[in-house]
């Protein structure tokens, strides 16, 4: 078991990052020099179009299987990497899940979460993959649906190029899990609004006694402050809670401005460890904040 944790301490990542508009591959390698922190090796934007439904696994795959057969990416593969992939709020759809001492059985828990699904989203969720996240006791959960063809394709393609699958996760819960840290230093509230924007995409949550109590993902506005402001201002009516809670923001891309404090609210702007970094040198990733921004 040690050996195993010290290995995974010490190995390199391949972090696949799935947007609509590009896929950003990052190799990473943790340095003894500097405290096994991870620092990014090499980093490439696939520009793609992945909005087209008929076929856009099929071009998910084939820029992923041309990157990996590339002389940029043909070491990095061949030194069996394994990779952990990030699939944008774009393709992930999420519900709260209420705690019950019954959804300790899996096939209870998929039951449930295929009802609550259908009930939110319609028909379209029986290709879904439902996920759930392991809740405290008495506490609500948060659950993922994500396209189960998005993933037999990305294990697929990962799969011929012997690259090994880490993890598959949703970017909402990645965006939670980088926050944490940063939410206990600043001592924030246990009760505070959560939201997570992408580039076009807002996922906005109302975290309670530390638990999930609501969420919604929803495509990002002209005037993001605005919106933000707008959707609070609904659910503190919807929910009966406190006019006075903090907003804590997650900024999924780095190097762009912060978004300005949201009106009549204490906001906490939190940014993320830079994993999209590089998708601030596409034009059009920059430019779509831009006109969010105007």
């Amino acid at each position: 078991m040690l050996l195993r944790w010290l290995r995974s301490l010490v190995s390199d990542e391949l972090r696949i990052f799935v947007h609509p508009d590009y896929i950003l591959l990052t190799h990473l390698k943790r340095k003894f020099s500097v405290k096994f922190k991870q620092h990014i090796i090499r980093q490439q934007v696939l520009s793609v179009d992945l909005s087209e439904k008929s076929n856009q696994w099929d071009a998910l795959k084939s820029h992923l299987a041309n990157a990996f057969d590339s002389n940029q990416w043909q070491d990095t593969v061949k030194q069996g990497i394994s990779a952990n992939v990030i699939i944008s709020s774009h393709f992930a759809r999420y519900a709260i899940i209420p705690w019950s001492v019954e959804l300790a059985v899996e096939s209870e828990r998929q039951a449930f979460m295929r009802y609550r699904f259908n009930a939110l989203f319609g028909d379209m969720v029986k290709t879904w993959n439902l996920q759930m996240s392991e809740p405290d006791f008495g506490q609500p959960a948060i659950a993922s649906g994500i396209d189960s063809v998005l993933l037999i394709a990305l294990h697929e393609v990962l799969a011929a190029a012997n690259i090994k699958v880490n993890s598959i996760s949703p970017y909402l819960m990645v965006a939670i899990n980088q926050s944490i840290q940063q939410i206990k230093q600043q001592k924030v509230h246990p009760d505070f609004w959560f939201v997570v924007v992408e580039s076009e995409r807002l996922c906005f949550a109302l975290i309670e006694n530390g638990g999930w109590r609501f969420v919604k993902n929803v495509a990002v506005e002209m005037d993001l402050s605005g919106q933000i402001n707008t959707l609070i201002q609904r659910e503190i009516v919807n929910f009966s809670v406190s006019s006075a809670l903090p907003v804590v923001i997650y900024q999924a891309e780095a190097g762009v401005s912060p978004i300005p404090k949201i009106a009549n609210f204490p906001t906490i702007n939190i940014q993320s460890n830079g994993f999209e970094s590089a998708a601030n040198s596409s034009e059009k990733s920059v430019n779509k904040w831009l006109e969010a921004r105007v």
